[in-house]
């Protein structure tokens, strides 16, 4: 038996959700060559200083957080460049117009 937390992930990942009940999930990107990454959204006022992901041995950058319910518009800042979660379908804009990855919990 092979636990699913060990197989790899590859590359084309996107957020998980570790435990709906309490609303907890990690974000992932897969940014080998990046050197800083941080999560900016709705939750955080957008402040690339408040949630710096770290990186794994597989170039997988990882951050867990409880979110409150509701739907939550986030981006990543990869090396200072604002980026879409890539390998999330659901988007909006927000107040500036810039499209945003989402998330939501009813």
């Amino acid at each position: 038996i092979v636990r699913q937390e060990k197989l790899l992930e590859g590359k084309h990942i996107s957020y998980k959700i570790i435990d709906e009940s309490i609303r907890l999930v990690e974000f992932r990107l897969y940014a080998p060559k990046a050197t800083i990454v941080s999560l900016v959204g709705d939750f955080n006022n957008w402040n690339p200083e408040i949630d710096l992901l770290k990186k794994d041995t597989n170039g997988i950058w990882r951050i867990q957080k409880r979110l409150p319910k509701g739907a939550f518009r986030y981006n990543f800042v990869v090396d200072g460049i604002w980026q879409l979660d890539l390998y999330n379908p659901q988007t909006a804009s927000n107040a500036a117009g810039m499209l945003c990855s989402v998330i939501q919990f009813p």
